[in-house]
Parts: C-alpha cells; sequence; structure tokens
C-alpha cells in the first residue's frame, strides 16, 4: 500500500525510449515540467525552463552572457590603465627617465669583469671615474690580429695598444640593456676581427656604473671616455659610433669636442633621430595615444620639460666632422624617414661639398660593405675632407 501511495503522489514520468534487444523501454528522464507539481510555485519552472532556453544558444552568445561580469571588470580595468598612463607619465619624472633610457633592463646574472664568457678573449674590462662618485664600466676590445699578444697582458699594455696606428671606436650603445648583449658583443666582433680597437660604454646607471642617468650625465660620460682613448691613442683616429639613443649621446659628444677645439676624426650615427622629441611623436607606442586629448602635452612636452633633447640635427649643424649614417629601411622604432629626410637634408645644407652639388645618395648596401666605408670615412678623416655624408653613389659602388 505505501508502494502504491508514493506512486499516486508524483505525476507520471514521460521520457524517450530506446532499444534494449527486441524491447523498448522508457528512460526515467522527465521534462522540466514534468519535475513540478501543480501545486508548487511557478518560480522554479521558470528558473529551468530559462536554463533550457540558454543551453539552446549558440556557443559564443552563451559565454558572452555567463561571463557578461568578468568582460566588464576587464573593459573597465583597460580603460583605467589606458587614461592613467598620460597622467602617471607627466606628474612622475623618474617614471619619464625610466622610459626614456630604460637602463633597469637588462639580462641578469652577468659577470662584466670576465668578458671572455662572451667570448671576448682579447678584451679588458676597465673602470673610469668620469666625476666624483660616478664610476662606469668599458670594455676595450683589441683587433683581432692581435689577440695572441693580449694574452694576460694588464690594462697597461691594453692603454698602450691604442696607439698602434689602427683606428679606434667609441661605441656609445641605445636604451636598455649593456654592453655584454647578444647583438652588441657581435658588433664588437665583427669590428674588432677587421683591424679595429672598439670601447663599449655603459653610462652611468646602466649594467655595473653607478649613478642616476641624465641627458648631461651620460653625454659626459662619454666625452671622458673619448677624450681618455685620444689621450693615449697618439696617431691612431679615434671614432665615435652611437646606436639609437646613444646617436643622441654621440652628436652631443661630437658638437662639445668640435667646440672644444678638438673634434672627433669621424662620427657615425645608426639608427638615428632628429631629436627625441620628434622620436618620440613616432615610436610605435604613440600610435595608441594619437588621438588622445592633450597627447603632445603629456607626452612631447613632459620629455622636454625633464631636460631631455638630444638635437642631432642641431648638432650636426654645428660641426664639420665627417659623418657615416647607418639606417635600416624596415626599421619600426625610429623610421627611417627621420634619418632620410631631416637628419640628412638638414645637414647637408651646411656643407662645403662638390659631391652631387651637396645633395646625398641613398644607396641600398650590404651589411659587410659598412666595413668598406669605415675605412673610406676614416680615410676622409685623416686626409681632413670636410665631405661629412658617406659618399656618393661612385665610392659606393667601388665597395663590390
Amino acid at each position: 500500500m505505501e508502494a502504491a501511495a508514493l506512486e499516486g503522489s508524483f505525476p507520471p514520468l514521460k521520457g524517450r525510449t530506446i532499444a534494449a534487444g527486441s524491447a523498448k523501454e522508457d528512460l526515467p528522464f522527465p521534462s522540466a515540467a514534468a519535475m513540478i507539481r501543480p501545486d508548487q510555485s511557478t518560480a522554479a519552472t521558470n528558473i529551468l525552463q530559462n536554463m533550457a532556453a540558454v543551453y539552446r544558444l549558440p556557443t559564443p552568445v552563451r559565454i558572452l552572457r555567463n561571463h557578461a561580469a568578468e568582460l566588464k571588470m576587464i573593459f573597465l580595468t583597460f580603460i583605467i590603465i589606458y587614461v592613467t598612463i598620460p597622467f602617471a607619465f607627466k606628474m612622475c619624472p623618474i617614471i619619464v627617465t625610466k622610459i626614456v633610457y630604460f637602463n633597469l633592463l637588462q639580462r641578469p646574472f652577468i659577470n662584466f669583469k670576465q668578458p671572455a664568457n662572451y667570448l671576448l678573449n682579447h678584451t679588458l674590462n676597465l673602470y673610469l671615474t668620469p666625476e666624483e662618485g660616478i664610476t662606469v664600466g668599458v670594455w676595450y676590445t683589441i683587433p683581432d690580429k692581435r689577440w695572441q699578444e693580449a694574452s694576460g697582458k694588464d690594462q697597461q699594455w691594453y692603454e698602450a695598444a691604442l696607439g698602434d696606428d689602427n683606428p679606434v671606436i667609441v661605441y656609445l650603445h641605445g636604451n636598455g640593456g649593456s654592453r655584454a648583449e647578444g647583438h652588441r658583443v657581435e658588433l664588437v666582433k665583427m669590428l674588432s676581427a677587421h683591424g679595429f680597437h672598439v670601447l663599449a660604454l655603459d653610462y652611468r646607471g646602466w649594467a655595473d656604473s653607478t649613478g642616476e642617468p641624465s641627458e648631461a650625465g651620460i653625454t659626459t660620460d662619454s666625452l671622458y671616455l673619448f677624450e681618455w682613448t685620444r689621450a693615449r691613442s697618439r696617431k691612431s683616429p679615434v671614432c665615435l659610433w652611437g646606436h639609437s639613443l646613444g646617436s643622441g649621446v654621440a652628436s652631443n659628444t661630437a658638437r662639445s669636442l668640435y667646440e672644444k677645439g678638438s673634434p672627433a676624426d669621424a662620427v657615425i650615427l645608426e639608427s638615428p633621430f632628429t631629436s627625441l622629441r620628434e622620436e618620440v611623436a613616432h615610436h610605435p607606442f604613440s600610435k595608441y595615444y594619437k588621438f588622445f586629448p592633450g597627447f603632445e602635452w603629456f607626452f612631447m612636452d613632459t620629455i622636454t620639460e625633464n631636460n631631455i633633447f638630444f638635437h642631432n640635427v642641431e648638432n650636426l649643424k654645428s660641426i664639420s666632422t665627417p659623418v657615416l649614417i647607418l639606417h635600416a629601411e624596415d626599421d619600426d622604432i625610429i623610421p627611417f624617414k627621420l634619418g632620410k629626410k631631416r637628419v640628412c637634408r638638414d645637414h647637408v645644407q651646411i656643407l662645403n661639398s662638390d659631391m652631387d652639388n651637396g645633395t646625398v645618395q641613398f644607396c641600398c648596401i650590404h651589411y659587410k660593405s659598412i666595413l668598406h666605408l669605415l675605412r673610406l670615412l676614416f680615410s676622409l678623416a685623416l686626409n681632413n675632407c670636410v665631405p661629412s655624408f658617406v659618399c656618393s653613389k661612385a665610392e659606393i659602388q667601388k665597395l663590390y
């Protein structure tokens, strides 16, 4: 009787049937409506019906409905960060310097006292003091052909080697990293293999150098290293090579040397910009804020207010030192047009050059031909040739 009573208290179960052997059996899976007694509230029925409706939706729509709150939170967070960055950049000078110089970004666990760990076996690690309380690290690599002589030698021998008539390059790297970065080490190796002395500097605040970076400070570091090198190089020509941010340091240094009456023998600018202010406007990051209200005030004016200028064009106008400019056409950080349309155009206006009536020829050359260009550049410098931009097409063609 109890079983009969229980059976009568529920509505009959209706479900699908499947074949079991040769017979069909009812499956005990009731519909949503069958699970609710008539005398119960319709709330549960509505819930189940809504659930069924949701699961009939396409998958993307279902995901959006289920995660609507999370998506709104993510979007709101993105907007807050996007708006906060310009204000943080404007109000915190320390953020400006860290972003511009990027000197905190470097690989960990580097032993700068052992350049041999990076296959620079004929390299001396040394430290100089450009100002009281400031120490900067330098790797000095001699020409590869003298590596056997250099084995086991001390700093005094290396300093004397600077006067062996081989050309000397003071290398000034860009922002971020250190003198131990792979691409910089490879450049030093290449130059050494072709007979150049190379002194690679880490400015104050970079790597194992002390102090905090500023435009005046890192220019002082570069100037001190150049003068230290020239004092020991005797008749060997000494050249400044600046890459990216280092092009600004190199042009600042070249101008200071020229104004002192002891100009550099040559200047090489790799991926230069016209000024840092203009470079900020063309940086890939800037495209996300180009249409942000007050873009120039938030970013470009802030750079200037923090005394970061690096006026390459103005510096080049002030010197008559032979200059070689190297720039990749597909450079997406410092656009090629900043080197071609502005740096070169403005610089060539002050030249007393007979090459192509004072125009600059742009030629596509193989990377290895740069070494021949360097030789040509030093030849111009040693022969007191003022024409300051690489060379004519005819000279380029001689390189092949």
